[in-house]
């Protein structure tokens, strides 16, 4: 129900292969482990949901002075929306068909107008006054000059960590390195640039000759503008282009 008016969807299909994984009812509402399931969209919800912001920086803001640091951690929350539970009274909100059964989520999904602004703001709430950790999302890095600084900031964010009952998954986690890949730069050993990977996505990009193309381009070497000198100047042709 949205708005107090009901909202119906149609069944969708679903691969036999992929099953959802259920439990047991309590208090009348089924309980749905989200093993296998792929993320539904919401475009009712959507379109009557209150838009939240949260600033999120431009990843050259976050890297600022990150060039003296000489050690890193980084943390990727396991499955990062499902450990925020959805408040009881929105529950219903959630509410799809599939397989031939009704089901609501209990952890907040993908695909919500809010979700990614949600996590990031519960995320900002738990670093509140960590100057020596980065977020995005569900990444987080921590990056200190000194070895002893860089275990206090480790006890502390692992202290927070438990306290709000959030996992980090370890196969992608990095501690204490002297140099990480994180969000597309390589950072350490006093630099921060690019990985070599995306480079060569780069130098190996076909030339745009279409508009959709020429957005892609924009939208590929855009994400490392703060490394192009006169980068408005040089990608201006092409931006012409775009209209």
């Amino acid at each position: 129900m949205v708005c107090g008016m009901a909202v119906w969807q149609c069944g969708r299909a679903t691969d036999p292969g992929r099953r959802a994984s259920r439990c047991a009812t309590q208090s009348g509402q089924s309980e749905l482990y989200l093993g296998q399931f792929t993320s539904p969209a919401f475009p009712w919800a959507a379109r009557h949901a209150l838009g939240r912001r949260a600033h999120t920086p431009h990843r050259a803001e976050s890297f600022l002075g990150m060039s003296e640091d000489k050690y890193f951690s980084k943390l990727d929350l396991t499955k990062g929306y499902h450990q925020i539970r959805v408040r009881p009274s929105d529950v219903h909100k959630t509410a799809f068909v599939t397989m031939g059964q009704h089901y609501e989520f209990l952890r907040m999904p993908f695909g919500m107008v809010n979700s990614g602004m949600t996590m990031t703001r519960a995320v900002r709430r738990l670093l509140e006054g960590m100057d020596n950790v980065v977020d995005y999302i569900d990444d987080l890095l921590v990056h200190t000059k000194t070895w002893e600084e860089h275990l206090q900031v480790l006890e502390e964010l692992f202290k927070r960590l438990k306290a709000a009952n959030l996992v980090a998954r370890p196969t992608k986690c990095e501690l204490g390195a002297t140099q990480v890949d994180f969000l597309g730069h390589c950072l350490g050993r006093g630099t921060v640039g690019l990985q070599d990977c995306n480079v060569e996505k780069v130098k190996d990009a076909p030339r745009p000759t279409t508009k959709k193309e020429i957005r892609s381009f924009l939208g590929l070497v855009g994400y490392y503008q703060p490394f192009i000198p006169n980068f408005a100047a040089i990608a201006a042709p092409l931006s012409g282009g775009e209209s």
